[in-house]
């Protein structure tokens, strides 16, 4: 599958039924060129939504349990941002 294919598709969790956007890049593992990860948008919601810094959620590829024809379905109880994972 083409890079150009996948980030069309909605990433939606499974643990809570949520949607979390649209795959906006990958993390690849440096050695092995092994898919790390997909880095979908935070999407930030409330009145104050717009004043605070976005962070894009880094979902570990282990967590992806399907990737269909329109959405990826991933089972993340809990999820990094990529600045988070960037400080480690």
């Amino acid at each position: 599958m083409l890079f150009s294919q996948l980030r069309k598709k909605q990433v939606v969790n499974l643990a809570t039924g949520a949607c979390l956007g649209q795959v906006t890049d990958l993390v690849f593992d440096d050695m092995t060129g092994v898919v790390r990860a997909i880095i979908v948008p935070d999407i930030k919601t409330g009145f104050l939504a717009h004043l605070k810094p976005r962070e894009d959620l880094m979902i570990p590829y282990k967590c992806i349990e399907t990737i269909g024809n329109d959405v990826i379905l991933a089972r993340v109880d809990s999820y990094a941002t990529l600045d988070e994972e960037k400080r480690k």
